[in-house]
This record gives C-alpha cells, structure tokens and sequence, in this order.
C-alpha cells in the first residue's frame, strides 16, 4: 500500500503537499475546519489600535485575473500539460488489493484505511511512509525522527495529523480502486479524490461530482456538512435575486453593510446553514444595524 500510496505524489502541486511539509518539520496545522490562510502578514497601527495585514495571496490574484479573461502563457501551457498527462494516467497502476480483507463498502474501505495508518504496531513505518509522501529531504529527515521519539513515539494522527488525513485519503483510494469500489477507467477520478485533503478546512463541502457525493460525508466530522452544488446554485440565485430588490440607496454601500448575514426571513438554504454550523445568536445580530 505505502509504495502505490506514494504514486499519488506526482500529481498537481497542491498546497496539501507544502501544508502536510511543514507540520511534519514541526509547524502545527490546526484542523478547525476553517481555511489555512497563507503566510504573509504583519501587524500594523492605524487610527484604531492594531491591525493584521493579510496580503493577496497569488490564488486571489490569479482568480481576479481569470475574472477578467486575462491568462499568463505558464498558466496555460501547464493546463495544457496537465490535460495531457490527465488524458493518459492509468488509474489500474494504483489499485491495492488485500485478499483477505477486501472492502465491500466505501464505508469499509475508510475503516480499512484509518486502521492502516493508525496501526499501533507499525507507528515508525507509517511516520517513514510520511516522510516519503511528502519529499521530506534526506537532511532533515533525523530532526523530525528525534522530535518523535522525545514526544514518545505517538501515532502519526497525533504527531502531524493533516499528514495522517492525507495518507488516508490516499490509502482509501488504493484499496477502492482495488476492490472495485471506484472505478479506475475514468481518468479524472484522480484528480477528483485529491479534493478530499481539504475537508479539514471548511465546514461546508459542496461538489456535483458524483464521486465527491458518495465519498466526502463518509470523512466528515460533526459541524461540516455535504451540500450538493446544484442546491447551493440555486439558493445563491435566490438571494442575488432577494438583494437585487433592495433599494440603490442601500446597494450602494456594498455587500459588507446589507449582507453580513443571510436574511432572516424567507426559506434559504444558506440560512438554514448558519443555523446549523454558526453561532446561536446569528439571527439576533443580524436585526441589529451593523457598523461602519
């Protein structure tokens, strides 16, 4: 499993990849289900007291390009590249198959996986799987490996668990794909699983992709929720619809005065998503006037 497992690294390089890098190099990755913003902040003084400056990251960046139509030539010579590589990637390399304890279920394959990377009587195989995973250079591998052992040898889910979440994630894929369970004749199948590294961050995952609907919930933890994308496309039309109504008096003052929260009347489903996963007292400030 650890040697296809590690076939997954040669895909896009994704900020799982530099994330699960770090916290094994002993940065902490919190998983709060909130987005991990990026490096690049200050604190700075204003008229007000202290602030934090969170620079524009260079995905923002490249976003607010694409908004405009505006594509530097790396950008698509490397969409270029990947389709090609994407076109010919042979799912069948990455199949593991365990005969006596082949998966029925995607439900079991999850099990399976969990109990792989969590095994007590492999904790040092499994930190070595990691640092393969995630191209931990040669040089810094013996820092991580004493740091480790002085925190008294833990599995890997406590020492660096953003790094155990991915290994799962690739371990579930291998031994679905060798059970049958996901089909390995359709190429784009490996990019699509490569978005379940990321349900750490948020609370709310939503996706059309059949694949993503039958595999996210079975990672997610209490306070995150699957909505399929065609129901949040429509309950974003409703409220562009909703505030379009309101007078310019008020649309001139932007987003951030007339739509902190969602509305507090009518049937919206982003509401009822606040309801579920925000603070109790939501629909109470959202009556008040918010401030400048």
């Amino acid at each position: 499993i650890a040697a296809k497992s590690l076939m997954l690294n040669d895909r896009m390089n994704m900020h799982h990849d530099s994330i699960g890098r770090e916290e094994l190099l002993g940065a902490p990755v919190a998983l709060k289900h909130v987005p991990l913003i990026a490096v690049g902040r200050r604190e700075i003084s204003t008229a007000d007291g202290t602030g934090v400056l969170f620079l524009e990251s260079q995905e923002a960046q490249a976003v607010a390009r694409w908004r405009r139509g505006e594509f530097l030539e790396v950008e698509r010579q490397f969409a270029r590249g990947w389709r090609a590589a994407l076109s010919t990637r042979w799912l069948a390399d990455l199949r593991v198959s365990v005969p006596d304890r082949r998966p029925r279920t995607l439900a079991e394959a999850r099990d399976l996986a969990m109990n792989y990377v969590d095994r007590d009587g492999s904790r040092f195989a499994t930190l070595r799987m990691a640092l393969d995973r995630f191209s931990i250079p040669v040089s810094q591998r013996d820092e991580i490996k004493r740091r480790w052992r002085s925190t008294g040898g833990p599995s890997l889910r406590a020492f660096a668990p953003f790094a155990a979440h991915v290994l799962t994630i690739d371990t579930f894929f291998s031994l679905s794909l060798g059970a049958d369970l996901i089909s390995d004749k359709r190429p784009s199948n490996y990019v699509d699983i490569g978005y379940l590294y990321y349900p750490p961050f948020c609370m709310v995952f939503t996706s059309n992709d059949h694949l993503h609907e039958s595999v996210v919930p079975l990672f997610l933890q209490p306070g995150q929720v699957f909505i399929k994308g065609v129901d949040l496309k429509a309950d974003l039309t409703a409220l562009n619809d909703y505030y379009s109504k309101l007078p310019e008096s008020v649309l001139v003052k932007g987003a951030a005065r007339f739509a902190r929260y969602p509305p507090i009347d009518g049937a919206f489903l982003t509401a009822d998503l606040w309801d579920q996963l925000m603070s109790s007292t939501w629909r109470k400030d959202a009556s008040k006037v918010p401030p400048p």
